[in-house]
């Protein structure tokens, strides 16, 4: 197989598993909060947790499956193996993804505001969900 054809297919491949990566833990989110209605006991905390974690690391995941399509593109330029023109083979997956994304924001926002069965349970949630938004890792 040619260089070319190959740097398309690691292209299209690595955006293809991005897209994956955001329906499928987009979905992940979805059927956590169609199922949880309020954080009340220390086993909802833990799934919780572990549903939060999960999205972290796909999150860093997903970082990665958007950055090496850029990577593939801009070496296969350099060596005037791809053309500039050919960046669409990056932006058209890249918008699909954003697109996936902005659509789970509903079911993200849902996940971070879930109720809590009491003040204490709503300090951890808020504890969690700061963690979320702030780290790159869980570290609970």
């Amino acid at each position: 197989m040619e260089t070319r054809t190959l740097l398309i297919l690691g292209i299209l491949g690595f955006a293809t598993a991005g897209i994956a990566n955001s329906i499928w833990f987009g979905l992940d989110l979805k059927r956590y909060s169609d199922r949880t209605q309020i954080l009340a006991t220390r086993l909802d905390m833990l799934r919780f947790k572990k549903v939060v974690a999960r999205q972290m690391y796909a999150a860093l995941i997903q970082a990665v499956l958007l950055i090496v399509p850029l990577v593939i593109f801009f070496t296969g330029v350099s060596f005037e193996i791809l053309n500039p023109s050919e960046i669409l083979l990056v932006i058209v997956p890249s918008v699909i993804m954003i697109f996936v994304a902005v659509f789970s924001r509903r079911w993200e926002y849902r996940v971070k505001t879930i109720a809590a069965a009491d003040p204490e349970i709503e300090e951890q949630r808020d504890a969690i969900v700061r963690t979320w938004l702030r780290k790159p890792w869980p570290d609970w």
